[in-house]
């Protein structure tokens, strides 16, 4: 993992209150992923965005809290749990274990998710044109996704954590993309590979330089008025973004 990841701490409890429906999906459950996949779908349109969490998955609420801003901001949103509920341990940070960890995840069963994710806000809430948002190692996954599909039409990652650096996979991309970084965080090989090709005009790259690695998701403090005005201008861009490219 990186070392922005492993130094950002644990996360960070926030009282919310969601507004969305959370689905329980049995099918698609294997050996290696034998528990269900869970989805929290909020608002309704015909411009929808799948988000993947980061490591601790649907453990704490900042990511409900970003999920039904983006239902405000005109979205249709599903939060898909790629981890299927075995997530890095609750309140700890990551440390020895965590490269073991993501290894043991099924890069197929990732894809899968996040395709039954676009299925069902397109099948039941009105989606024509879906995007794929993810946090830390889920941007990593969300930018997997931008390679291999036809049914994806934009990537975005926030504070991303990318595998090997990253190299190779802003080349792949068959999709404009959207990076909101931190100073801690190392995007620079996927950036210079998209502003290097075909998506350049389209794609969106800002760096938040009074942030931390994570302040979108559990590690963001969102109890802190700064750290949550902060979290809401990343909101308005990465919308921005996908209304243009959705």
């Amino acid at each position: 993992m990186s070392e922005a990841c492993c130094e950002a701490g644990a996360p960070v409890e926030y009282p919310y209150v969601n507004h969305g429906l959370c689905y329980t999906i049995t099918d698609g459950t294997t050996s290696s992923s034998p528990n269900p996949l869970s989805i929290y779908v909020t608002g309704r349109s015909s411009k929808g965005i799948v988000l993947v969490p980061d490591i601790w998955g649907l453990s704490y609420s900042q990511v409900f809290y970003v999920a039904d801003n983006f239902a405000t901001l005109g979205f249709s949103v599903a939060v898909v749990d790629i981890y299927r509920m075995n997530t890095w341990p609750y309140g700890t940070p990551p440390g020895p274990g965590i490269a073991d960890f993501i290894g043991k995840m099924d890069p197929a069963q990732i894809q899968n998710d996040i395709q039954t994710a676009v299925a069902l806000l397109k099948s039941d809430y009105g989606a024509t044109s879906v995007g794929v948002l993810g946090f830390c190692f889920g941007a990593h996954a969300a930018f997997v996704a931008g390679q291999n599909t036809d049914n994806i039409s934009a990537v975005a990652g926030a504070h991303p954590y990318f595998l090997e650096n990253g190299t190779g996979m802003g080349a792949a991309l068959k999709v404009p993309c959207a990076i909101i970084s931190t100073p801690d965080d190392d995007a620079k090989a996927v950036t210079d590979e998209v502003l290097a090709g075909p998506f350049a005009a389209q794609s969106v790259f800002e760096v938040y330089e009074d942030q931390c690695h994570g302040f979108m998701a559990a590690r963001g403090n969102f109890n802190d008025a700064d750290v949550l005005s902060s979290v809401l201008k990343a909101c308005r861009a990465f919308a921005d973004f996908f209304n243009n490219v959705l």
